[in-house]
């Protein structure tokens, strides 16, 4: 475990050397990536601002929701959801060959060669954004902030699932880019609280398609408010990444070299 973590870690470091060797398009890249990703928070403050608000929530908790969110989708992009674009790119050149005769397990070199060294932006800023709105946020508590940290992890862990299943279909249909833009829509789901959402989408983005474990589950156990979505979106994400995994070794068995 301790070697793949340091491997890992030099996979990044080499990654971002690489992007360093242009430093200003990469410093215009990562501050590009910062503002574009503030569009939410702003939206979010026109509309906190200028409407009942959203039911249950105050606007620096809405706040800490997307901070959460862009934390937990700024460390899964650029950690290992460059499977999914990195999948049609190797396919297409016949380099995903390569990485099979490696000493290593298959996806874990994958994964380190998909290190996106741009998110970083994304996660730093969903950081900070997270720490500003906790600060405004009176009695959070050590438990509170413990669990959402738990919580966080699985969220990670529901990414980890879509990147396996996302990747797994483009090994299976070659160029199909645009299921990155699906990913997206999934994503944007997790943006706002369970509470906007009619009944059904409440109960399918908890149990089926755990969405809200990115963030507005951590979010409410953070400001003091833990039930038991928590359970049931853990146990989901546990299950979707048992069959993510399964998907995609699966599909593997079944690659024929350049081509698909």
């Amino acid at each position: 475990m301790t070697s793949a973590i340091k491997l890992w870690i030099k996979s990044a470091l080499i990654h971002i050397a690489f992007r360093m060797a242009y430093r200003g398009e990469y410093f215009i890249s990562l501050v590009s990536m910062f503002v574009l990703e503030l569009v939410g928070p702003i939206f979010t403050y026109i509309i906190y601002y200028n409407s009942p608000g959203f039911a249950g929530w105050t606007f620096y908790q809405v706040l800490l929701l997307q901070g959460i969110f862009l934390t937990v989708k700024g460390f899964s992009f650029m950690s290992f959801m460059g499977i999914v674009w990195h999948s049609n790119i190797t396919l297409q050149r016949g380099e995903f060959d390569l990485t099979l005769i490696k000493p290593r397990n298959p996806l874990f070199m994958f994964i380190c060669q998909s290190f996106d060294a741009e998110d970083t932006a994304k996660f730093i800023g969903g950081l900070l954004l997270s720490l500003y709105a906790i600060l405004h946020i009176p009695a959070v508590s050590l438990s509170g902030l413990l669990i959402g940290i738990v919580a966080m992890i699985f969220g990670v862990g529901f990414f980890f699932s879509l990147a396996l299943f996302f990747s797994s279909f483009i090994f299976r249909f070659i160029r199909s880019m645009r299921v990155y833009d699906v990913l997206e829509a999934i994503a944007m789901v997790g943006y706002y609280p369970k509470s906007i959402y009619p009944r059904f989408a409440g109960t399918l983005f908890t149990a089926i398609l755990p969405i809200f474990i990115v963030a507005a589950i951590p979010a409410k156990a953070i400001f003091g408010e833990v039930d038991i979505d928590i359970l049931i979106s853990a146990v989901s994400v546990i299950v979707l990444i048992a069959l993510g995994l399964y998907t995609w070794f699966s599909t593997i068995k079944k690659y024929s070299s350049a081509g698909g």
